[in-house]
């Protein structure tokens, strides 16, 4: 995992560059992939942070977005120009003429004991409705500037974006690989 400072538009262009290791002459660039990350932070589907399936508060999967769910669905609103989300109980939000209830949603669902509040795992299935960006890990072709029409390879990445303005962000996603079993 790697975490890097940037501002924005500045440098705007993340580019990953894959070398090879020798031991007795350079390293050669494999390929590259050049990722445009204002593109990201300024998208209508708000690619900053995926939005994973099911809101937990520990656990693995624990939420790591700096904004939880309820707060994302305000401003996703606000900045659409849909009505304000009004939270009628723990179990049901209603946007405009619309009412969201949380049994429409986990209704064949297996909860884990690390689910967090029913209004924030509202708030994020709905969030999943208006089509969000969903947490996803995303496969980048690599080419290398020598043979810039011919891929060299592919990489599997995620990216998540966190705003200063809007805090830290939840714990890092462990990415080790599991040890196996004797």
């Amino acid at each position: 995992m790697f975490e890097l400072k940037t501002i924005i538009p500045t440098a705007k262009d993340l580019i990953i560059r894959v070398k090879d290791w020798d031991l007795l002459t350079s390293d050669d660039v494999i390929g590259q992939t050049t990722i445009d990350l204002e593109n990201r932070f300024l998208s209508k589907y708000r690619a900053t942070c995926g939005l994973p399936l099911q809101y937990n508060v520990t656990g693995p999967n624990q939420w790591r977005d700096s904004v939880r769910p309820r707060k994302i669905l305000y401003d996703v609103c606000k900045r659409n120009n849909l009505p304000v989300p009004e939270l009628l109980d723990e179990q049901t939000i209603k946007i405009g003429d619309y009412l969201f209830h949380l049994e429409d949603f986990e209704q064949e669902k297996h909860l884990t004991i690390h689910v967090g509040d029913d209004e924030e795992r509202l708030a994020l299935y709905i969030l999943h409705k208006l089509r969000l960006c969903p947490e996803h890990v995303e496969t980048r072709p690599l080419f290398n500037p020598i043979q810039p029409l011919i891929e060299q390879g592919r990489l599997e990445l995620f990216i998540d974006i966190f705003p200063r303005s809007q805090g830290s962000p939840g714990p890092v996603f462990t990415i080790t690989p599991r040890k196996p079993k004797p």
